[in-house]
């Protein structure tokens, strides 16, 4: 998908959520939003002027003339505002958080201030899960690829795989046991609640993301958190998607650095490592869930 197509999908998305169909058919509240909040319309003005385009003609091209467009977009600014007021509240100033909860007519450009967080806020963590759902829907259904064992179990040892698909105790510490198919270079992300984290390769826990011989044991003995092993400081659900590629990434932020020794990762690095994918043909990917409790 490429930038453009996922601004159109995001838009249809946020429309999806805000409005329903009257008789199958867009209504004006919806096509307003689609026409003032398009990222290419930034710089159109709402009213007509001297400008061969504005979003009341795009408007009346779309078969919706004379229409009070302020009126229109004050209940659309307003049905936004309301629906993602949790998001918007902890992603905007108070200065614009205050216009933002009084939009009568004469107020200003108000609607900018939407805009500006769809764009800058709320398209970056769409795409973000878009790309994740995409690949964990690709995952293949495996549950036994990755467990979590108590660092007093012997790495050689068996161990009884049952009993720890149980749910993950806070502050216990574990050696992660990873048993994949094949041969491969290894990439493996975490998401948590509210972090996002590259776990291989990286030099707290994998330097080395070629396997070679399954299974693999992370940390691996040269990383830095050996001694600390993996654990977890808080309740909740912890996810993890393992990519096995044929061939390495030439992606800046998939290079182990002691600059950044457990990296995150935001919008950006999913896009690149989604747009890399796209240039390999033979890659398979892993899902698994965890719950973590007190």
């Amino acid at each position: 998908m490429t930038n453009t197509e996922f601004e159109k999908q995001f838009i249809s998305d946020i429309a999806g959520e805000l409005f329903e169909k009257e008789n199958d058919r867009e209504t004006v509240n919806e096509v307003l939003f689609r026409l003032r909040f398009s990222r290419d319309n930034y710089d159109l003005q709402n009213q007509k002027d001297t400008a061969e385009q504005d979003i009341n003609r795009l408007m009346e091209s779309a078969g919706f003339k004379g229409k009070n467009i302020q009126r229109i977009l004050r209940f659309v600014i307003n049905l936004i505002r309301d629906k993602y007021s949790e998001e918007i509240s902890g992603n905007i100033s108070e200065k614009e958080l205050n216009d933002l909860r009084n939009t009568e007519r004469g107020k200003g450009n108000i609607w900018q201030i939407v805009f500006k967080w769809l764009w800058n806020y709320k398209f970056p963590q769409w795409q973000m899960d878009w790309i994740w759902k995409k690949l964990q829907g690709e995952a293949k259904k495996s549950l036994n690829w990755l467990n979590f064992v108590p660092i007093s179990t012997d790495r050689s040892m068996a161990f009884d795989k049952e009993k720890f698909k149980e749910r993950l105790q806070v502050n216990q510490r574990y050696d992660m046991k990873v048993d994949l198919p094949r041969e491969a270079y290894l990439v493996l992300l975490n998401r948590g609640l509210d972090t996002r984290y590259l776990v291989c390769p990286s030099l707290a826990f994998a330097p080395e993301y070629k396997i070679v011989e399954t299974p693999i044991w992370l940390p691996q003995n040269q990383a830095w958190a050996n001694e600390d092993k993996i654990y977890f400081d808080a309740p909740g659900k912890e996810e993890y998607l393992a990519i096995l590629l044929e061939k390495p990434l030439d992606i800046d932020w998939l290079k182990p650095s002691d600059r950044d020794p457990f990296p995150s990762w935001q919008s950006n690095e999913i896009i690149q490592l989604w747009e890399a994918l796209a240039k390999q043909s033979n890659w398979q990917v892993f899902y698994r869930q965890v719950e973590i409790v007190g």
